[in-house]
């Protein structure tokens, strides 16, 4: 089946999240209002103020954190 994502108003998803926890009775709901937080919100960190006030240095840059990852998950789908 083709996959063809569509772009859902934030305050709907949030509600049907919220609806589904409440029907969810004690199981893990489907979509949770944490996911469509998630998924609905940038997630761009700022590492400056560690960096400077920590003195903070990644042991992996960014391109190399993506690389190990794509790595791992190949590795890791094929078992």
């Amino acid at each position: 089946m083709p996959y063809h994502p569509r772009r859902i108003p934030y305050p709907l998803a949030y509600t049907a999240a919220f609806l589904m926890e409440i029907w969810a009775h004690h199981r893990e709901p489907t979509l949770t209002r944490y996911s469509v937080g998630v998924l609905g919100k940038s997630q761009t960190l700022d590492i400056s103020a560690a960096q400077r006030e920590l003195g903070y240095q990644p042991r992996v840059s960014i391109l190399e954190g993506i690389k190990r990852y794509a790595q791992w998950y190949k590795q890791s789908s094929q078992q």
